[in-house]
């Protein structure tokens, strides 16, 4: 068994990838504040774009009727 986790552990190290020495295990409060806090960053960054889907699509529409371009409506076939 020893001989297995030895080839193992050479293996990886060849490969460049790091190999935990533990179980790996966080914490379940550890993982709510860092979820909250990217959650934070991520509300941050939406409130900086703020944007109003309607009123994107009126501009949208604006531009349409302004270049007189025909507008499809629920053409059945």
């Amino acid at each position: 068994m020893l001989r297995v986790l030895i080839t193992i552990r050479r293996a990886m190290q060849v490969n460049e990838r790091n190999i935990l020495q533990d179980a790996g295990k966080v914490s379940h409060q550890l993982m709510v504040e860092l979820a909250e806090k990217k959650f934070d960053e991520y509300k941050q960054i939406e409130a900086k774009q703020d944007v109003d889907f309607d009123e994107v699509i009126l501009k949208a529409l604006e531009s349409v009727k302004k270049k007189d371009i025909k507008v499809v409506k629920d053409k059945k076939l």
